[in-house]
């Protein structure tokens, strides 16, 4: 498989599992991420690993100098809203200005 048709099979995959985790984000109130998960026909480990991947995968498509690991004053952050399309549910990004 070539590298553009690897990538694309990616983003694919992505796009698909940030969608299972925003459903299951909006999940009746009362049902666990366990229940969500076998209803679902997938494992909570696997549930969690998708979740890594597609938060992974958002953080690496934001421009470096958006992100700040350690901010020093982290408990007043200025108000800043970030859309990332397809994965705005999934991916909570807290921006801080450098």
């Amino acid at each position: 498989m070539s590298s553009l048709t690897t990538k694309a099979a990616v983003q694919y995959r992505l796009g698909e599992w940030a969608a299972q985790i925003r459903d299951c984000q909006n999940r009746p109130e009362g049902m666990s991420v366990v229940q969500w998960c076998s209803q679902n026909g997938i494992t909570k480990a696997n549930y969690y690993y998708r979740l890594r991947r597609v938060r992974k995968s958002c953080l690496e498509d934001l421009p470096e100098e958006m992100i700040r690991f350690w901010p020093e004053d982290i408990h007043n952050p200025p108000p800043v809203k970030m859309t990332m399309p397809g994965a705005a549910a999934v991916c909570h990004i807290l921006v801080l200005p450098l």
